[in-house]
């Protein structure tokens, strides 16, 4: 539409009976808005946005072309943007819908015509991307801008969100490599001291100001909007998200992350606990049995083996004396029969 707002040529009996009627979808829900002629492109910015918290989409004035561009407030493949016009209202001046710039995050893509608003009828959608990343060789598994991996030695979790305090194409890509210097605690858990018996885990800070990290976009004092970083520890008294006052939504919104958070720390710990250190318990309680059950057939004597040779031994013994008896028997009848 123009920088002045929507034009709607005043049609209609009255002069500007006509409305412009469009339904806005995200991932969240959808609303159908209607906006007069004359409406300024703030204040269609505006309204949209009074509405994110429950369609998921979040809406820019553009600039110089006057235009309005819409967005996921989350992303990733689950996330979309769908605009279908209910009524155009006979709008003139206008260039319609266009999508985004596959190839720049930050303009649309102006060597596609844009779809007249009399022609979006049924709705244009256009659906989010995942991250892709490969960490230390593995494919991670991603969702939205955060890749993760569990490996027998590896378990990291790195969000990849570009900087939107100053966003351009270039800040889209830009990571092409990156490090990781440390974090958490190695234990060796094998008889040889290398990586297949190695594992690490690390617990990451706790404290209030570093849960439930999110960058919002609320109101300042004097009603401007104001994007910034929050924390748990803004929901404090006289904070900007406190509950007598403050931002609610972006609050509920600090409080689902924290959530998130911890029982995801404690997901890893249980896991770890039952999953990592439980197996070696049971493995080396198991070779303990059996290296006893090895000693004690080593220290203990065979009774039916020791029974059979002691039988043996007797066996022989009486058959020494027999032979011996049988030995001297001869002579002492010879003697006799001289006598």
């Amino acid at each position: 539409g123009a920088a002045s707002g929507i034009d709607l040529g005043g049609a209609g009996a009255g002069g500007n009976d006509e409305q412009f009627v469009i339904e806005i979808a995200g991932a969240l829900g959808s609303r159908e808005l209607s906006f007069a002629s004359g409406t300024s492109t703030a204040d269609i910015t505006a309204t949209i946005n009074s509405f994110s918290d429950v369609t998921g989409v979040k809406a820019t004035a553009s600039g110089a072309d006057g235009g309005i561009r819409l967005e996921s407030t989350s992303y990733g493949s689950d996330q979309f943007v769908s605009v279908k016009v209910v009524d155009d209202g006979g709008i003139t001046g206008a260039d319609g819908i266009y999508q985004l710039d596959p190839g720049d995050a930050d303009a649309y893509d102006s060597a596609t015509a844009a779809v007249a608003f009399s022609a979006a009828a049924n709705p244009l959608t256009d659906e989010g991307q995942d991250v892709e990343a490969t960490i230390n060789g593995i494919k991670a598994t991603t969702r939205g801008t955060v890749a993760r991996i569990n490996t027998d030695f590896l378990d990291v979790e790195i969000d990849l969100e570009y900087d939107q305090a100053t966003p351009s194409a270039a800040d889209v890509g830009a990571i092409n490599a990156f490090t990781i210097t440390g974090g958490g605690a190695d234990f060796q858990l094998a008889g040889q001291v290398d990586i297949n018996g190695k594992v690490s885990v690390g617990i990451s800070n706790v404290a209030v100001r570093e849960l439930g990290i999110d960058t919002l976009t609320v109101k300042d004092s004097s009603g401007s909007d104001v994007t910034k970083s929050f924390n748990l520890n803004d929901l404090r008294s006289g904070a900007d998200l406190n509950l007598a006052d403050g931002n609610l939504g972006a609050a509920q919104t600090i409080v689902e992350n924290a959530i998130k958070e911890v029982s995801g720390l404690r997901g890893r710990l249980g896991s770890f606990q039952q999953n990592t250190i439980g197996a070696t318990v049971r493995s080396l309680g198991i070779a303990f049995e059996n290296t006893t059950a090895a000693e004690s057939n080593i220290r203990d004597a065979d009774f039916a083996q020791e029974t059979a040779s002691l039988t043996r031994s007797q066996v022989l013994a009486a058959s020494a004396q027999n032979t011996l008896l049988l030995a001297n028997s001869q002579p002492q009848s010879a003697l006799q029969l001289l006598g």
